[in-house]
């Protein structure tokens, strides 16, 4: 029996998005996304000087706890 790959054309969803796409996904301002790692609710992943990309999982945690959950001083729409 051998077995076969299968591909798709969808694309696979991405480990890192950077801080607009990370906006949009939350349904806040690119300010509050930086507030949001400042008070430890997101992780910013720097590569370089210009280079900042948050994982997905902390964008996905986010998004089902809210930030009043972790901390109780902000909270997400």
């Amino acid at each position: 029996m051998s077995a076969t790959l299968q591909y798709t054309n969808q694309p696979a969803e991405p480990l890192l998005l950077n801080v607009p796409e990370t906006a949009q996904r939350l349904s806040v301002s690119e300010v509050t996304v930086y507030q949001l790692a400042k008070k430890g609710h997101l992780r910013l992943i720097k590569f370089g000087s210009r280079c900042t990309r948050i994982p997905v999982e902390d964008v996905l945690r986010l998004a089902k706890t809210g930030a009043s959950s972790v901390s109780g001083d902000m909270e997400v729409a």
